[in-house]
């Protein structure tokens, strides 16, 4: 698969690395996200994009809730939403299990904190784990949109998150 990404031919990437997806490969969700989002070899499509990070996500990817609050923060493909992804990444940061993640999270986290309210912190903090999986989002994408007719994904829960530290 990866010597389709060398030669260019994203096509012939594109089925290698959907074929191991569907064999529940996360981090081959998390490439063909990484190309949808970036136009990286694919039309770039944040739909598709975030579809594949929400597949990955179901798996517990914390690339995943990383990526997926990279989307909210920038509003790409969704409403802006700070909230979702500070706690996207407060996630990816508790959930993280190599170095890589953990850098990216801390370092999202910290360019969130420019433009947060105290308010929405304290939402961040009130967000529960279950509020954040894929099949929340999907749920809330169909039953829900926002002033202009999108689906937005994700809703706040006002329930406390305890599993995770109150400061980041």
């Amino acid at each position: 698969a990866l010597s389709a990404v060398d030669r260019g031919d994203y096509q012939v990437a594109l089925k290698e690395f959907s074929a191991l997806a569907d064999k529940g490969d996360d981090r081959a969700m998390i490439t063909i996200g990484s190309w949808y989002l970036n136009g990286e070899g694919l039309p770039q499509d944040y739909v598709k994009a975030m579809e594949w990070y929400l597949r990955a996500l179901a798996k517990g990817n914390a690339d995943a809730m990383n990526n997926l609050g990279v989307m909210y923060r920038d509003g790409l493909g969704v409403p802006q939403n700070l909230v979702v992804a500070g706690a996207l990444f407060r996630r990816a940061l508790a959930e993280g299990k190599n170095d890589g993640v953990i850098g990216r999270s801390t370092r999202n986290l910290s360019k969130l904190d420019v433009w947060i309210s105290e308010d929405q912190v304290k939402k961040v903090e009130q967000t529960k784990p279950e509020d954040l999986t894929a099949d929340a989002l999907r749920k809330l994408n169909s039953s829900r949109k926002d002033t202009e007719g999108r689906r937005p994904l994700l809703l706040i829960s006002s329930n406390a998150w305890s599993s995770l530290p109150a400061s980041y």
